[in-house]
């Protein structure tokens, strides 16, 4: 892979852009172009700036995007071409499920180690699905 993967995090909790931003660096590869709080900063944020790869929480301040399922659907149908990673402390498989419909290609709980964002960021540039171990174990558990 000769171009770096462009990623733009999202997230209203400032530790965890933090600590997302500083996970990535230890991928080559990698590169964090963006960082927003909320919906209303997110969505200008796309339009402008190139990106492969969006690591976005399911549940931060909407505004006129909204969050969550609604959100995600948005970002699915407006940048198709941009990959969805979603960072969130839910495991649970109905929502694994709903977010597979909506177009989200990685899951990983804000459990899991760090390291699991940039192994997701990779696997889906790579037209791979990626279930964080956290979530793995709860839809193992659910079956």
């Amino acid at each position: 892979m000769s171009q770096r993967i462009r990623v733009i995090i999202a997230d209203d909790h400032p530790v965890i852009l933090f600590g997302a931003a500083q996970a990535l660096l230890r991928f080559p590869e990698i590169e964090v172009v963006g960082q927003a709080r909320q919906s209303t900063e997110l969505i200008p944020l796309l339009q402008k700036t190139p990106c492969d790869v969006l690591v976005s929480d399911l549940a931060m301040p909407g505004g006129q995007f909204g969050d969550g399922m609604p959100l995600l659907g948005y970002i699915g149908r407006q940048f198709s071409n941009v990959r969805i990673v979603v960072l969130t402390m839910l495991e649970n498989p109905a929502l694994v499920k709903r977010l597979r419909e909506v177009g989200v290609n990685a899951v990983i709980s804000k459990a899991d180690d760090l390291s699991h964002i940039g192994l997701a960021v990779v696997q889906v540039m790579r037209g791979k699905e990626y279930i964080g171990p956290s979530v793995q174990k709860a839809l193992v558990a659910w079956a």
